[in-house]
């Protein structure tokens, strides 16, 4: 049986560490990015659409016609999968 050098683990596992380093902040800095672009998209989606948000809105059902269209359904639709997961 051939046992391992300490100085071929020692230069392997260095080399680990160091590409674990490098790739643990380049993921972090694409989280982030990522993070931003979000709250970017969420703000603008808040600040522009909260004038057509109302109980209307939120209580009828889908609709072929944009001005009776509401999102009761998917509402619902989310709750249920909520309901599913947790069993």
């Amino acid at each position: 049986m051939k046992y391992m050098d300490i100085n071929q683990v020692q230069k392997k596992m260095n080399t680990r560490i160091i590409k674990n380093n490098i790739l643990k902040y380049i993921f972090f800095i694409a989280t982030t990015f990522g993070l931003i672009v979000l709250a970017v998209l969420l703000l603008r989606v808040i600040t522009q659409g909260i004038g057509f948000i109302d109980i209307n809105f939120l209580t009828s059902k889908l609709s072929t016609d944009a001005n009776r269209a509401g999102i009761m359904g998917a509402i619902l639709g989310t709750c249920g999968l909520w309901l599913l997961s947790f069993q």
